[in-house]
């Protein structure tokens, strides 16, 4: 019996354990693990009466703080050891980062559009409005407010989710598998978020990010990314705002405006993110090929440091993802409410 324990121990600690070569399956794991804590505790609030509810503003901070510092920030730079100057990438001029800013103006076009019809959608099929993980209601009247809502539901979470997934994740896929290492992380941004219902849009914004972090080299320009969204969120609500999902109850209950501005918006924003496109991959291909052009074995050596894509492929991948599938499913059924 002691003989089973100890290869259990043995191999709990190999799949589980913080492996010698950090590989892209180990922190995916760590932060599912702090996320279902986090997520947890929400939940035992909610049941037990905290005298600060979760969606409040303040309890909403508090909320966001804990998990971007806990699944996001310490796994980062926790993990990063040997590898540091990989998670924030080489500064690659002004140029590429104001380029990055301006795109957050069309993808919010792109993602509140999402937003607004995927609401209409699920409501059109009578079912009921599901609430993200996180959130807040009320509480930005005065400009204290506006300014902590501003900090944590928009600056701390975009230098978290851009150390995280477009730093560390992104620093352990080898440069011929980025492609595959963009989607991987977008889909696992999406898991993260919580958010079934805006999944669609959540989903496109990761695959955006993971395009900007490629061309830029960097993770400045996803971070800025994140910000032009808010901030054409703030200055564009004359064209196009989001439905505020904590006031609807049925399909009928979304003027028809949102509707009639949002696919013409989402339309517009997909048109001009292509333009920016094809500005990021022109500046990528001129900018890395003249700069990595005769670094062709150094970059090599730098891939073979790297443990191999499908290393990331563990018990402790697996594991995570059955964790955030199900906080997802929990998420569905509104076990935070």
């Amino acid at each position: 019996m002691s003989g089973i324990a100890e290869k259990l121990f043995t191999f709990l600690k190999n799949e589980f354990g913080n492996p010698r070569f950090c590989h892209w399956g180990y922190p995916i794991w760590i932060m599912s693990v702090m996320l279902a804590m986090i997520y947890t505790g929400e939940c035992l609030a909610v049941k037990w009466g905290a005298p600060v509810p979760t969606t409040s503003l303040v309890g909403f901070s508090v909320l966001m703080i804990l998990n971007v510092f806990f699944c996001l920030i310490l796994p980062a730079f926790g993990l990063c050891k040997g590898f540091e100057e990989k998670i924030i990438g080489e500064y690659s001029g002004a140029g590429v980062l104001v380029t990055a800013f301006a795109s957050g103006f069309p993808l919010m076009l792109i993602s509140s559009s999402l937003h607004n019809i995927c609401a209409w959608l699920w409501l059109r099929m009578d079912l009921k409005i599901i609430f993200p993980a996180f959130f807040y209601t009320g509480g930005t009247a005065s400009s204290q407010g506006f300014i902590l809502s501003l900090i944590t539901e928009t600056i701390l979470p975009a230098f978290g989710i851009s150390v995280f997934f477009y730093g560390l994740l992104w620093s352990r896929f080898r440069s011929r598998e980025k492609l595959m290492g963009i989607i991987v992380i977008a889909v696992f941004y999406t898991f993260y978020s919580l958010n079934v219902l805006n999944s669609s849009a959540i989903l496109v914004c990761g695959l955006w990010f993971g395009l900007l972090r490629y061309r830029s080299g960097n993770i400045f320009a996803p971070f800025l990314c994140m910000l032009g969204m808010k901030t054409a969120e703030l200055t564009l609500t004359s064209v196009l705002t989001k439905v505020d999902i904590t006031t609807i109850q049925t399909y009928s209950d979304i003027p028809q405006t949102y509707l009639y501005a949002s696919v013409p918006a989402l339309f517009l924003g997909g048109v001009l993110l292509y333009f920016i496109k094809v500005l990021m991959d022109n500046f990528g291909y001129s900018y890395f090929s003249d700069l990595h052009g005769v670094d062709s074995d150094k970059m090599s050596e730098e891939d073979m440091a790297i443990p191999a894509f499908v290393r990331g492929l563990c018990p402790a991948l697996f594991a995570g993802t059955l964790i955030l599938v199900a906080l997802n499913i929990l998420v569905l059924k509104g076990a935070h409410i």
